[in-house]
């Protein structure tokens, strides 16, 4: 495509796509580049799900949300690839604006100019708090089954079983690996 004012074109795509990522039901950030980073530009989802405006977080640091449980090791991962011109996957305990915690999923990136230099960071987040402690719950709930001394399964509406516990496994000599997808007329 030829296009005949260059800045003209790239001035409105950036506007573009930044109105896109209004749209979008995760977090999107960018964040500056210089020692001391901090927001350039936050969507909708991210200001609903840290409890932030967007004046309160345009030009400060992304350490407003970073607390207790917040690894030092994630983060100095994320700043040593980031130096080393390297994509960041990880997962991070922040906090929102009422000092609750959630757990995110992100993936930051560089943004570069029509010249390939680095001119800021995008952050795609996920916010992946409830999967996180449900998972949590039902290892906690799996743990509490297990001791009991009474055998415990659950099958599907087909008859398939989708948990036991260890006195299940115990009584018909199965492994767990060995029962989950099976159908529970294989005890008889």
């Amino acid at each position: 495509m030829i296009v005949e004012n260059r800045d003209f074109f790239e001035e409105h795509w950036f506007k573009m796509l930044l109105s896109s990522f209004e749209y979008s039901i995760d977090p999107v950030v960018i964040t500056s580049l210089s020692p001391e980073e901090h927001f350039l530009y936050v969507n909708e989802a991210f200001k609903k799900n840290t409890g932030y405006t967007e004046k309160e977080l345009i030009g400060k640091s992304p350490r407003i949300l970073q607390g207790q449980k917040t690894d030092r090791k994630v983060l100095d991962e994320l700043k040593s690839l980031l130096s080393q011109d390297k994509d960041f996957y990880g997962t991070a305990t922040n906090y929102r604006k009422d000092g609750s915690e959630y757990i995110v999923y992100w993936y930051v990136t560089a943004l570069r100019d029509k010249d390939g230099k680095k001119v800021a960071y995008i952050s795609y987040q996920k916010d992946i708090t409830k999967p996180t402690y449900d998972k949590s719950r039902l290892e906690l709930l799996s743990q509490a089954l297990d001791k009991l001394g009474q055998m415990v399964s659950i099958t599907d509406l087909n008859g398939f079983i989708i948990y036991a516990n260890r006195a299940f496994c115990n009584k018909y000599g199965y492994s767990i690996n060995e029962l989950i997808g099976k159908n529970a007329n294989i005890l008889k």
